[in-house]
């Protein structure tokens, strides 16, 4: 990797550095001090929180990623390109949190949530706006600051003011979610802007890249869905402690693929092979610091109260190790792929998806969490094998220098 290239995987990693710090704080003492059920009960607000913005993007984040990596920014009108997204995304939210509120018997609960998915699409779109700029650290710092200030709030509840109130905690998450879309707003607002729309090439694209991201999205949320249902909310706590532990494999992960994603846009030079083994080396590591302190961490951080969840490490550390590998095909799948091989990975997203939902509906009721868990390392397995086989079919095509396929490109 070149020296640059380097700074801003790391200046990223800081600021993920710093936002996992945080998760890990709001989780470590809400996990500790509040009853199993109410823990649970947020963590679901959250989950759909993050599955919902998520989803509602459509993709379209990417798709501004991929534009103004390339084009000229002045030409476009981007900021009626993001308000039409941003109205799309508030009326299919209603209908969601509505059915998720139904479903739930959480409609008091769903309604916050409401605001603070709409604010965190609207965040996200600001973001990649930034991203597409080569604005890695304010973009990523603009994405996580609404875990940073939260994780401030709570500590600040419990142990300054020593005033707790479930509903009090559910309405400054989502002042913090409006608050982060404001400040996206204000700090994009300096961008020039043009008369020309955005082609709806692009915008078909960031569509499919939306399927991709719905089932990368189920992969790593649907379980809590099942948990919840199926088991309770104390149970989804169990669960979720072992997330916040092996946060470290998303951290890596996520770092690599931000900044790979739009250098391998532009950059067609780069040795696929070579970024997957070094790659594979920095998950490796991961992989032994986990084995070696993961259950002492699960023990201190969470003061021996959810040991008993332990179990679920060797799950977690192993699928843990596919995510980071899967940064880089995910990479050239966002930032570089036609529209015909996007295609082809979608197919083998829906795939995926009914992999994954057939394993928890199947395996919670028999196994319980380690059947989600074990849901989990299987759909990420599959993901990761599917990612490289449509990378190198790409190279393939490539290689023999197929016009329909290279013009597709540009």
């Amino acid at each position: 990797m070149k020296s640059s290239l380097i700074q801003k995987v790391g200046s990223v990693s800081i600021v993920l550095g710093l936002a996992a710090m945080a998760e890990l704080l709001s989780n470590v003492i809400l996990g500790r001090l509040l009853p199993p059920n109410l823990f649970g009960r947020f963590k679901f607000i959250n989950t759909v929180v993050i599955m919902l913005s998520s989803l509602l993007l459509f993709g379209q984040n990417i798709a501004i990623i991929r534009v103004f990596n390339k084009e000229n920014i002045k030409e476009y009108d981007w900021k009626k390109f993001i308000r039409l997204c941003l109205l799309f995304a508030s009326l299919f939210a209603a209908v969601g949190c509505v059915i998720i509120g139904l479903v739930y018997h959480l409609m008091k609960e769903i309604l916050f949530a409401y605001f603070a998915v709409v604010a965190a699409v609207g965040t996200e779109y600001y973001s990649a706006l930034l991203r597409s700029q080569d604005r890695y650290s304010s973009s990523m710092l603009l994405s996580k600051t609404n875990s940073i200030v939260f994780s401030v709030c709570v500590a600040m509840m419990f142990f300054v003011f020593k005033i707790f109130s479930f509903w009090g905690l559910i309405f400054v998450y989502t002042l913090i979610f409006f608050s982060s879309f404001v400040l996206g707003n204000l700090v994009t607002n300096r961008f020039p802007a043009g008369e020309r729309a955005v082609s709806g090439r692009f915008v078909k694209e960031g569509v499919i890249l939306f399927f991709i991201t719905f089932s990368y999205t189920v992969m790593v949320q649907v379980d809590q869905f099942f948990i919840s249902k199926i088991l309770g909310f104390s149970k989804l706590a169990d669960y979720v402690v072992v997330i916040t532990v092996t946060r470290g494999f998303e951290l890596v992960a996520t770092a690599l693929w931000f900044v790979m994603m739009p250098h391998y846009a532009k950059d067609y030079s780069r040795s696929i092979r070579s970024d997957s083994i070094k790659v594979a080396n920095i998950s490796f590591i991961v992989c032994v610091f986990y084995l070696f302190f993961g259950q002492s961490l699960l023990h201190i951080l969470f003061n021996g109260r959810y040991d008993h969840s332990a179990y679920l490490l060797n799950f977690f550390i192993s699928a843990g190790f596919l995510r980071i590998i899967y940064s880089i095909p995910a990479g050239i799948i966002g930032g570089r792929l036609p529209h015909n091989l996007l295609s082809l990975f979608f197919i083998m997203c829906l795939v995926g998806i009914l992999l994954n939902l057939f394993l928890n509906i199947i395996l919670i009721p028999i196994w319980g969490l380690k059947g989600a868990a074990f849901a989990v390392l299987c759909s990420w397995f599959f993901r990761v094998v599917s990612a490289y086989f449509v990378v190198i079919k790409y190279n393939k095509l490539i290689m023999n220098n197929k016009p329909t396929y290279i013009e597709s490109l540009v």
